[in-house]
């Protein structure tokens, strides 16, 4: 399907468009359900050519004692093979080749899992990667590259552990491709098409603050804003199922990132940060005694702050 025509969407509703808001909303609530995966069916398989180079991510591949038992064809059935180096293969072989159903774990590669459907040695449709730090990557792979529609899930705190979906979009033969979408701590989340090495590094990269509807738009390198100005979501439309926002940029100036210090609070300290703005202020208290203090401006959902 992604290898074809692109499907695009715009919701409406009674014949009026849906806010930009509503729209991102709905798409990250109904593609962040850790327990549903939103792209597992076929028609999510991207059918695009790998390039030339592509980016392995089975460590057993290769492996010359590998290739011994395939020529030898000692290897058939449901089965384990275990290599010099630790790492090890559970699941179908024919012939010495991974066939069917199959589990690849490599402690040296910090690899706990490489599972899924196996053709001719290769991993090929949905597989799922977890890591020995419980991350985990499910999407589409072809030649046991990542290559298709997929997303990252990490075990984050919050008052107690969960699982957190903080990352979502494409890759191409194994790097990120095109727009995607990282979760930021905090809330809030970066967004842009990466670059060739699968950064968000680029002149139009946006962060959205966690109202999902006040941004910072401009320079960014490897997720680090180097100057953006203040932007507002106007639209989201749904591009191959995944989320691509138009933002109505400000003729403010641009503002900079600058990381605070224990000398420092950072360059141009009075710029006023447009989410904050619109969501508290600083006034004088109604108790007797109780001084300045920060209050809200708006109502504010569970998550935003």
């Amino acid at each position: 399907m992604c290898g074809g025509d692109r499907i695009v969407k715009r919701e409406e509703s009674c014949g009026e468009k849906k806010s930009g808001k509503h729209v991102l909303e709905k798409w990250l609530l109904t593609h962040s359900e850790v327990l549903k995966d939103p792209w597992e069916d076929s028609e999510w398989e991207d059918t695009s050519p790998l390039d030339n180079y592509p980016v392995v991510l089975d460590p057993t591949f290769g492996q010359d004692n590998y290739c011994e038992c395939i020529q030898n064809k000692r290897l058939g059935g449901d089965c384990s093979y275990v290599w010099a180096n630790g790492d090890t293969y559970k699941g179908h072989m024919e012939d010495g080749v991974k066939s069917g159903y199959g589990l690849v774990t490599s402690p040296g590669n910090n690899i706990v899992g490489l599972s899924g459907d196996w053709r001719e040695g290769m991993l090929d449709g949905k597989g799922r990667l977890v890591t020995q730090d419980t991350t985990v990557m499910e999407g589409w792979f072809r030649n046991s590259c990542l290559h298709g529609l997929a997303r990252k899930i990490e075990i984050k705190k919050f008052r107690t552990f969960r699982q957190q979906v903080t990352w979502l979009g494409r890759y191409r033969s194994g790097v990120a491709y095109g727009r995607c979408w990282q979760w930021q701590e905090g809330g809030g989340y970066l967004t842009g098409i990466v670059d060739a090495e699968g950064e968000f590094s680029g002149d139009d990269i946006a962060f959205v603050y966690p109202d999902l509807e006040t941004a910072l738009v401009g320079i960014f390198a490897k997720g680090v804003m180097i100057s953006g100005k203040p932007a507002e979501l106007e639209a989201v439309d749904i591009i191959d199922d995944i989320a691509e926002p138009v933002f109505s940029i400000s003729d403010s100036p641009a503002v900079r990132h600058c990381r605070s210090s224990r000398e420092s609070v950072g360059q141009d300290p009075l710029v006023v940060d447009q989410y904050e703005a619109r969501t508290v202020q600083v006034r004088s208290s109604q108790v007797e005694g109780g001084g300045e203090g920060l209050y809200a401006k708006r109502d504010i959902k569970k998550g935003e702050i």
